[in-house]
């Protein structure tokens, strides 16, 4: 027995209908999940990311992988205080961390190469220098213990050219979303390090980006 022509065509059509059902089925929880999952960055509105002055960018993947974070924790931007530095900005960003929060605050977040600059920092005061001369010195030992601390993992904003380092500004989260933006990240995977305000740093989120090879 064979089917007429109508009965064929009608089967096809039937089939058809019953395809373009189940894809459109399938795009409604596509993007019922984008609006879950990642609400900006599927959607085309990317987290704006800025910087808090003039400084090197960071590259394209890291930008990526912040925005990711952001995106993930429903955070409509940040604010970038701080990428790489030279030693003479390192000596001057740990002398004001210093004069902000104290040196015991300062001990807890640059590690033991770190730590020798501050010892320069205390003598240096207690000698009744002045900043010019303080920052000089601080300085000079920035860059004697650069080596140890490069391969220790340490004061890892100066001279990492295979790393992405930077500093988020604490005031550019918002209070009831920064839990979910340190999870967020955390959860990634997608850095090296990461440090929030309870680990040392007092005004930012630090985080050390690894660089494609």
């Amino acid at each position: 027995m064979f089917l007429d022509l109508s009965t064929a065509t009608f089967c096809q059509l039937s089939i058809f209908a019953t395809l373009k059902k189940l894809m459109k089925n399938v795009l409604i929880i596509i993007i019922f999940a984008a609006n879950i999952f990642c609400p900006r960055l599927c959607l085309g509105d990317e987290p704006n990311i800025s910087y808090a002055n003039e400084m090197p960018k960071i590259s394209g993947d890291a930008k990526h992988a912040l925005a990711s974070v952001l995106a993930t924790a429903n955070v409509s931007g940040c604010i970038i205080t701080s990428t790489t530095r030279t030693s003479t900005q390192q000596a001057k960003a740990m002398y004001d961390f210093k004069i902000a929060y104290g040196v015991a605050a300062a001990r807890k977040l640059y590690g033991s190469e770190g730590n020798k600059v501050v010892d320069v920092y205390v003598a240096q005061t207690k000698a009744n220098r002045d900043e010019t001369a303080i920052l000089a010195a601080m300085e000079a030992e920035i860059k004697e213990v650069l080596p140890a601390a490069i391969k220790n993992n340490h004061l890892m904003h100066v001279d990492r050219p295979d790393y992405d380092v930077f500093d988020v500004s604490l005031n550019s989260i918002p209070s009831d979303k920064r839990g979910a933006f340190i999870a967020a990240a955390n959860a990634s995977g997608l850095f090296h390090r990461i440090l929030g305000p309870n680990e040392g740093e007092q005004s930012c989120y630090h985080f050390e980006f690894k660089k494609s090879q």
